[in-house]
């Protein structure tokens, strides 16, 4: 008998069946690392738009589903259905909605290491620059945010993903009494990497964790150019009991979980800084 030819056959046998029965995914973990977070935004963004067979089971709770196979696969391996949260076939807002929304920081198995990346140098990689306003108001800190400068812009933006965390004695909770959220971001207007407001989709969620209020920030391309330069990615708005106690404190937040990828999805390295005024 020849069992190389019986090897290959089984092989050949076992790969079909993978392809017809698919893999379990949970929705929203689009990078199957066991969490959801903005990383997943970051790989939902790099296939936006794209299409693939349908999901039988079409539920977003955070629970092992069966996924289809589709053509393509993330620089991780994974393949592109798991960006499918919903199972409609088509990756959309929805799918940010319903999956990475909704199943934010949810956790399945052993988890691997995203590759975040905070070890840029200055002068040598991109600045991620947060300046606090030097205003004054009773309750309300605005904090700007903007990547790269005229000396070293970024090359080849795709997108970008960070977490700002507080001290929630600072920020006593997620929101106001009238139901505002206490920490929330909005985009530059006219943004240097967007052209037009349907080639840009970004992300804002805040939780409370371990006594810290954290929100992360998310945004991503979803066309298929590439842009380099530098400028204003948005300002944060912050509600606190006593701005001035939260000046006097040394601004207590802290900057993490950042990545800038460009869209093969190679991740560069970033150099944060915090001015304070």
């Amino acid at each position: 008998m020849n069992w190389q030819l019986v090897i290959k056959i089984a092989i050949l046998i076992i790969s079909i069946h993978a392809t017809l029965s698919g893999q379990e995914m949970y929705p929203g973990d689009v990078n199957n690392n066991g969490i959801v977070n903005g990383v997943d935004f970051l790989y939902l963004t790099n296939i936006y738009d794209k299409e693939g067979s349908v999901r039988t089971d079409t539920n977003t709770t955070y629970n092992p589903i069966t996924a289809p196979t589709w053509n393509g696969v993330f620089p991780n391996g994974v393949n592109h259905s798991f960006g499918d949260c919903n199972g409609d076939g088509k990756i959309s807002n929805n799918d940010i909605q319903d999956g990475i929304i909704k199943n934010f920081n949810l956790q399945h198995g052993n988890i691997q290491n995203d590759n975040f990346d905070s070890s840029g140098i200055k002068g040598t990689h991109p600045t991620l620059l947060f300046v606090p306003d030097a205003a004054n108001s009773s309750n309300k800190l605005n904090i700007s945010v903007s990547l790269g400068d005229s000396n070293l812009p970024v090359d080849n933006f795709y997108g970008l993903t960070f977490k700002i965390s507080f001290d929630s004695t600072h920020i006593p909770s997620e929101t106001t009494p009238s139901g505002k959220p206490r920490v929330s971001f909005a985009l530059a207007n006219n943004l240097w990497f967007a052209n037009l407001p349907t080639s840009k989709r970004h992300l804002v969620t805040t939780k409370t964790q371990n006594d810290k209020v954290e929100t992360t920030i998310a945004v991503g391309k979803v066309d298929d150019s590439e842009e380099d330069g530098e400028g204003d990615i948005g300002e944060f708005t912050i509600i606190t009991v006593d701005v001035d106690h939260f000046r006097t404190a040394g601004y207590p937040f802290t900057i993490s979980d950042v990545m800038l990828i460009d869209k093969a999805m190679n991740v560069i390295p970033v150099h944060v800084e915090i001015v304070n005024n």
